[in-house]
């Protein structure tokens, strides 16, 4: 396991997706698609995104836990959007030690698999303040 500390800061590519076909606003994260089949009574969930962005964790503060239970590192999270624009969460979020390891390990912070479409691989890019979405 890695030694954190304060100050450390972590990157990873992190997926963006768009809020619905028809328009250019985009969200952080995946879309996720529930599919049930009747005829085999399976239910399956697709995680997709469009484009890849980036997210930077930097650590904040942590607490050591007493006994069995896994230290809680307090972070900040700054999003680089496939754009190029780049926004900072307001909120502080605490995960444990473990989750950012295995964060790191993987070099991925999104907690599950997803598939990334092929159309929109390419960011959109927007000339003027009057055209861009945020």
């Amino acid at each position: 396991m890695n030694k954190l500390k304060v100050g450390d800061k972590f990157e990873f590519e992190y997926p963006f997706y768009y809020s619905t076909e028809e328009t250019s606003f985009m969200d952080i994260g995946c879309r996720k698609t529930e599919h049930y089949d009747p005829e085999s009574e399976e239910y399956s969930i697709t995680w997709r995104a469009h484009q890849m962005g980036k997210v930077q964790f930097e650590i904040l503060g942590i607490a050591e836990m007493v006994g069995k239970y896994s230290n809680r590192i307090v972070i900040k999270r700054r999003y680089t959007w496939p754009c190029g624009r780049i926004t900072e969460s307001s909120r502080v979020k605490v995960i444990t030690e473990l989750r950012l390891n295995k964060f790191i390990q993987a070099n991925s912070a999104f907690p599950c698999e997803y598939k990334l479409n092929e159309q929109f691989r390419e960011p959109k890019v927007y000339e003027s303040d009057e055209n861009t979405p945020f």
